[in-house]
């Protein structure tokens, strides 16, 4: 299955990482800015797109024109 990532947080990050592992292809991650009290900051979720080779955002939000045109053009059947 090829999902889109959206999010923040630690258990969004094990999640994508629990998504691969089990063989679906994540195939975006957008994320935002880390405040302080997070355990992980948006460079993790660089990293491991780079790693995933997906395609890779770090917003506010994900209403830009740009991002909503990435994630139709990612082929996502859903979204976590």
């Amino acid at each position: 299955m090829k999902i889109a990532a959206l999010g923040r947080t630690q258990w969004l990050l094990d999640s994508i990482r629990t998504c691969a592992e089990a063989g679906h292809q994540v195939v975006l991650i957008g994320t935002s800015a880390a405040e302080r009290e997070y355990s992980v900051t948006q460079e993790d979720f660089k990293r491991l797109a780079e790693e995933l080779g997906c395609s890779f955002f770090c917003d506010m939000s994900i209403h830009k024109p740009e991002y909503i045109q990435m994630i139709r053009e990612s082929g996502a059947e859903i979204a976590i």
